[in-house]
């Protein structure tokens, strides 16, 4: 039964994904545990390779921090990229990133709020900032496996590093899937799909998923080896509406 929910959720999956032809950070995947009683955090280092119409090679560093209390969970998380753009330009990314859960009852649903300032130069976005909130709903919970869905609603603050440094300033859906399994005794597997439109133009819309394996070294250190997509229906000025990259991590958690 468990094999069979597993490979459902993994086959519906995959068709979302098949869908997707960018701007998202993937929150989902920055969790450590959402049932352990007491401080948690990782460290990450990565290095990553991604192919539009240019070649990047970007290394990164982030730091995830989360407390849980009773029904409350804490999180937050940093993250910091730098990179080379066809072996000479430079680039530069990050995001800091607040949220508090709340679980109701059993836990199958549980309240989520948030804020978020990003930027990111090769997608030519110079700031933004976020703050939303939701439910979150848990569908299935075995031993092994988990998934979740998120209908959220967010508002967003961003300018655009263009010529006229346009602002703008939407209410959007931020809803996404979740799925995490342990796939043998050390191998975990992590996917979430997002889904952000503009609520007064839902064909200005948004789309991301990430997949990962993880194969834990030891109770502390693990290695990560993940694909990444995303599409913007309506991007910057000059800037491509499909990125997708692959990415290797060391992950050391306290």
């Amino acid at each position: 039964m468990k094999e069979r929910s597993f490979f459902l959720i993994l086959f519906l999956i995959f068709l979302f994904q098949i869908k997707i032809c960018g701007q998202v950070v993937n929150i989902e995947d920055k969790r450590v545990s959402d049932t352990v009683k007491k401080l948690q955090g990782t460290v990450d280092l990565s290095f990553n390779f991604t192919q539009n119409t240019k070649k990047v090679i970007q290394g990164a560093s982030s730091v995830k921090l989360q407390y849980y209390k009773e029904k409350s969970l804490f999180l937050f998380f940093s993250d910091i990229g730098l990179g080379q753009v066809d072996g000479d330009r430079f680039l530069d990314k990050g995001f800091l990133h607040l949220r508090h859960n709340y679980r109701f009852g059993k836990g199958i649903v549980t309240s989520e709020v948030f804020t978020q300032y990003q930027y990111n130069s090769l997608q030519a976005l110079k700031s933004r900032y976020l703050v939303g909130f939701g439910p979150r709903i848990r569908l299935l919970n075995e031993k092994n496996i988990n998934f979740y869905i998120g209908p959220l609603v967010m508002y967003e603050h961003e300018l655009v590093d263009d010529i006229a440094e346009t602002i703008n300033k939407d209410f959007r859906l931020s809803s996404y899937i979740s799925l995490n399994a342990f796939l043998k005794e050390k191998i975990k597997f992590h996917h979430i799909s997002y889904f952000q439109p503009r609520l007064d133009l839902f064909r200005d819309y948004r789309i991301s998923s990430v997949s990962e394996f993880e194969l834990l070294i030891s109770k502390h250190l693990s290695y990560k080896v993940g694909f990444s997509l995303t599409y913007d229906k309506k991007p910057p000025v000059d800037i491509n509406s499909l990125f997708y990259s692959f990415t290797n991590k060391l992950s050391f958690k306290f």
